[in-house]
Formats: structure tokens, sequence, C-alpha cells
């Protein structure tokens, strides 16, 4: 794997944006799903989005510790945005991955979270119970304990964290996996500083700003799908998101 680092002098980690954000526009609308491309399935503003990351954050730091590896497993939605910044909170690496297909089904995800080194895998209750019989299938996916993230999030206002300590700049935010389509996915080690910098150049280079709206239907565990989504947050803007199959249709 490769590290990228880059020391930005200072630049706010993606915590420490989802917070102030949180504070400055509480109300506003920061993601909307749409189910299939037209119909408002369920949205999140920055005060809701802030929480919800908090709970699940403090519930995975009582499993997995900071800068273990915990693969993401959701389909297109909002539970995945809020599994990726819980990540990022409690100072856990993120891996996105790639959704099993018929022609490689689960062999993808099983090599990545042997590579990663992964600890636990986060997923919604019906993405679990959906692909129960896939895991039950390999004896390497079944070792590595599953969560329901979608059960954290909606637990009680009273579970949030008063304050979860502060992550490193230079510390692992994700690790980003090529696609294997030509041999075997490549993971690039991305430090929260690099992540924070991408985003002060993506903002420079387009000129977002908190009246940004931006519209994405690229898979979040891809590159673009996830840079575009978190560009948003990073603005302060809104983020609307459907899946790549409601865009096709």
């Amino acid at each position: 794997m490769t590290l990228l680092v880059h020391e930005p002098g200072g630049l706010p980690t993606f915590p420490e944006v989802l917070s102030d954000w949180a504070k400055k526009a509480p109300k506003r609308r920061a993601y909307l799903f749409l189910s299939d491309g037209e119909s408002e399935e369920a949205s999140l503003t920055y005060a809701e989005l802030h929480d919800a990351a908090l709970r699940c954050a403090a519930e995975l730091r009582q499993r997995v510790a900071p800068g273990e590896r915990a693969i993401l497993f959701y389909p297109a939605g909002l539970d995945f945005v809020v599994a990726f910044l819980a990540c990022l909170c409690a100072g856990v690496v993120a891996v996105p991955v790639s959704l099993p297909n018929r022609k490689r089904g689960m062999e993808v995800i099983r090599g990545i979270a042997a590579d990663a080194g992964a600890k636990c895998i986060l997923s919604c209750t019906a993405f679990l119970k959906r692909y129960e019989a896939d895991f039950a299938a390999e004896p390497a996916l079944v070792a590595i304990p599953r969560f329901e993230s979608d059960k954290w999030a909606a637990s009680e206002a009273g579970s949030l964290p008063v304050e979860l300590p502060r992550v490193s700049p230079q510390s692992l935010a994700l690790l980003q996996y090529t696609s294997g389509s030509t041999g075997k996915p490549r993971g690039v080690a991305v430090s929260h500083a690099s992540l924070s910098a991408n985003h002060v150049e993506l903002q420079s280079c387009f000129q977002h700003d908190e009246s940004t709206v931006v519209v994405s239907w690229l898979p979040m565990f891809h590159d673009m799908g996830l840079g575009t989504a978190l560009q948003s947050l990073w603005v302060g803007g809104e983020c609307t998101l459907m899946s790549p199959s409601a865009f096709l249709q």
C-alpha cells in the first residue's frame, strides 16, 4: 500500500469540519437520498449528521482500536456517509469496498479484508441479512465481526458522547482500493491531512461554497463518488445522492 501524506499547515480534519458546520448551520440539509432517482427516501441536516456519526463513533471505539481497519459494506444511501464519518471521528481507518457481482461474488471483499487486516465489517441491518448466506460461505469473512451501524445511528440522543479524542492529521483516514479490473485491488493509504488538502484543491478549482448544491449517482466506494459527497460537506453545501442504477434508468 502507498501512503499519501501532506502537511498543509493546519487544515482542519473532516471530524472538525463536521462539528463546525453542525454548529454554524445545524438545520441546513446536508444530504438527501433519492431511492429511485426521484423519491426522497432519507435526509440529514448537519446537526443530525453530526449526532448520528458521533453515536456510531462512540460505539465503534468500544469495539475497534484507533488505527485499525473497518470494511464499509453498504448499498447506495446515507448509511454509508454516516459510517464513513464515524470511522474518521473514531480514528478508525475506513475501507470502502465495492459490492459483490455475479462474476466475482465475495472474492474481492475477501481479498481486501485480508490485505487491509480488517478488524470489523460495518453495514446496515437489511443489507447484512440480504448477504447472510454469502458471508456464511466465506470462512475468512465469517471470522470478522459484523456490526449494524444503522442501529447505532438511531440510538437515543442520551448515548451521544460528550467529546471524542481529536484525530491526528497525519494518521490514516482511509484505505482507497483500486477496482482490481486488471489485477488484485491495491490499497492507497490516505491520511487525514491529505484528505483535507485534496478538498481544499477541489474547492479552489470549482469555486464551491455554502450555496453549492451537488448531485451524484457515483458509488460511494469509488474515489470520485466519495470525493464528490465529501466536497459538499467540506464547503457546507447540500448533496443529493442516488444509486447508479437509478441514474441509468
